[in-house]
């Protein structure tokens, strides 16, 4: 086996473990989680230089060369490390111009022959054969290195401004992260490619060992990672209430912010725990700090100035690595607030029962279990069970008491004939409130309400059905005068009457038989009117042909327009098409708010004069009527026989 892919397994098992190792030991730091996923490149990295270094021919190893372009996705991690560790605030678009180009090359690498075209054979194994010319990886290798002395020279600059645990860190991540990176420049640039000695590529070893060392530093100064003297310092600043961190003697050496703001104290080293507190508690202070035991009590603390505040006072002891005492931390609350909030608290519940138990609605409020802990005055009446019994009762025991019957739509009815409507709703996660309503009252009335519309709807139709028949009697009653006319023109008005009268019948027909008492459908009422003028006049030879939309009238409207169609359908038959023969063409739709009507036949056209009052039958005279009854315009003219073209708006009348 060739030793260069032991050494380059050995990296790779390295690697590994030290990402596993430096993520416990704390997986909320980002500098932690950086690290640990750079360890995992490297090993991956190294692990395929490992089996690329192993095989033996070189489209094998090729394949393993390619798998290993995700490095450049190294050196974009270095930078990231680096501005984290130095302070710098990144929003999430900033990581665009950082791993957009890793992205970008690696991608290239994996997909393309650009980066890299083959394997080449050495004698620690095989390595990349770059094409010629080896453009994109010139690119490659001037950006990985800007980005790695970029991030190199920001970690050195903070080494040499830091002080203190954050200099060592400083220190640290430089050796275990560049330094591998310079000492693999030197070899493979300069000691290689410049001085031609041979030399076989070390760089992920030497970021294996550069990882180990980070390790170490870990385990043994617990960073990259907030030191706990440090985090004392931060809390100790940010804590609102009052702490007091003391050695094994109850001596104070390090306070909360809060106690300076608060308690007016400047200066409290050295001084004893106890000489801050009610002179009643010092005995007992001094018991738990010599017992080195936890305590909690209530107690008052002393204000500079002399104030006292009532503190709910917490004493914990403090272990160092080996669990051996080292001091004492104290946590004083100020419960002052505390005690406002409850009494306001106990005071909005008093507002709320106020409130709750004067609404007509029933209200419940359960727990996460589902029992009752609330039930108001208004749910006692709907359901006669009183709050005392109600209370700690599961919600849906009660409900499965009181439901007779499901009426759906959330609605149920409930002992005492009563009809309820519910509906839940989650006050907080463990809280819900259901609120009920008694719906009896309004259920009757809906019921009576649709009673006395479907009885109104009866007599509507019963009022159409019998104008229809008085109608047809009165057309009856002129076909029975009719025997008795003797002059023709008296007859023919007689008939005309009749058809009058037959259009707006059929009209009220439609009504009763339709669903919509309001409306008529203008389609098929046309439809019928003029099968049943044709059949009245006898005129079989006569084609009707209707376009006609699917528009519903009213009667206001549908009255005037039937009527309008009688005359015209009328007038054609006498006069346009006397042999019987021939066409009638009716159209009907809307248009942005207009309705249009054409009517045309295949007569003979309109006389000439006919524009200029040459006609002044009562039929015209009539049609003209309707039309302005309407509020419409008339068009008349001759094309290819008799047209008439009604318009009228379509909106409310």
């Amino acid at each position: 086996m060739n030793s260069y892919s032991l050494i380059s397994l050995t990296a790779a098992f390295i690697a590994f473990c030290t990402a596993i190792f430096i993520y416990q030991r704390n997986p909320g730091s980002r500098i932690n989680l950086l690290v640990s996923g750079l360890a995992v490149t490297v090993s991956f990295t190294a692990f395929t230089e490992f089996v690329y270094r192993l095989v033996e021919n070189p489209a094998d190893a090729y394949i393993w060369l390619k798998l290993s372009l995700i490095w450049p996705i190294i050196p974009a991690i270095l930078l990231h490390i680096s501005l984290i560790h130095t302070g710098r605030r990144l929003k999430p678009w900033m990581l665009a111009p950082i791993y957009g180009p890793a992205a970008v090359f690696a991608l290239t690498g994996l997909s393309t022959n650009l980066l890299i075209s083959g394997a080449m054979k050495t004698y620690y194994g095989w390595t990349y054969a770059l094409p010629e010319p080896a453009v994109l990886f010139a690119a490659f290798a001037v950006w990985s290195i800007a980005l790695a002395l970029a991030a190199a020279f920001m970690v050195l600059v903070d080494y040499m401004r830091a002080e203190g645990y954050k200099r060592r860190e400083s220190l640290y991540l430089f050796i275990g992260l560049f330094m591998p990176l310079i000492v693999s420049f030197i070899t493979d640039f300069i000691v290689r490619d410049l001085l031609g000695i041979m030399f076989p590529e070390l760089t992920q070893t030497m970021l294996s060992l550069g990882l180990l060392f980070i390790a170490y530093g870990v385990w043994r100064y617990e960073f990259p990672e907030l030191s706990p003297a440090v985090a004392a310092e931060r809390i100790t600043e940010i804590m609102p209430n009052f702490l007091l961190i003391t050695d094994l003697e109850g001596r104070i050496n390090r306070w909360s912010r809060s106690i300076e703001e608060k308690l007016s104290y400047t200066e409290l080293r050295g001084q004893y725990v106890w000489s801050i507190f009610e002179a009643t508690e010092r005995s007992m202070l001094r018991e738990i700090v010599s017992s080195f035991s936890l305590a909690e009590m209530e107690t008052r603390i002393l204000s500079a100035d002399g104030r006292a505040l009532d503190v709910l006072l917490t004493a914990s002891p403090i272990r160092g690595r080996l669990s051996e005492p080292i001091g004492f931390v104290f946590i004083a609350t100020d419960v002052t607030i505390q005690r406002r909030a409850t009494e306001r608290l106990r005071e909005s519940e008093m507002r709320f029962r106020g409130v709750a138990d004067n609404i007509s609605d029933g209200i419940a409020i359960t727990d996460e279990e589902g029992k009752v802990i609330y039930w108001n005055r208004a749910l006692e009446e709907i359901t006669s069970i009183g709050r005392e019994d109600a209370a700690g009762r599961s919600l849906d025991d009660i409900c499965f008491d009181l439901v007779r019957e499901s009426l759906g739509d959330d609605e149920f009815l409930i002992e005492g004939d009563r009809i309820v409507w519910r509906f839940s709703f989650h006050i907080t996660e463990d809280l819900m409130a259901v609120i009920v309503r008694d719906v009896t009252e309004t259920r009757r009335y809906e019921d009576s309400l649709r009673s006395a519309l479907q009885e109104r709807e009866t007599l509507i139709r019963e009022v159409h059905h019998r104008v229809k028949n008085n109608l047809q009697i009165i057309s009856s009653l002129l076909n029975l005068q009719k025997p008795y006319i003797r002059d023709s023109e008296d007859i023919r008005i007689f008939e005309e009457s009749q058809t009058r009268i037959k259009s707006m019948a059929m009209i009220h027909e439609s009504l009763y038989q339709s669903e919509s008492l309001s409306e008529i459908n203008i389609k098929s009422y046309l439809s019928r009117l003029v099968t049943e003028l044709l059949s009245t006049y006898g005129a079989s030879g006569v084609v009707p042909e209707l376009e006609v939309d699917e528009v519903g009238l009213d009667i206001e409207v549908a009255v005037p327009l039937a009527l309008i169609v009688n005359e015209l359908v009328t007038n054609s038959l006498k006069y346009a098409l006397p042999g019987g023969r021939g066409q009638i063409r009716i159209g009907f739709r809307e248009l942005d708010g207009i309705y249009l009507m054409e009517y045309r036949d295949t007569g003979p056209g309109l006389p000439d004069d006919f524009n200029s009052g040459g006609s002044d039958s009562l039929g015209m005279t009539l049609v003209r009527a309707l039309v302005g009854q309407l509020e419409g315009e008339l068009e008349t003219f001759t094309d290819g026989g008799a047209v008439f073209r009604i318009t009228f708006p379509s909106g409310d009348r």
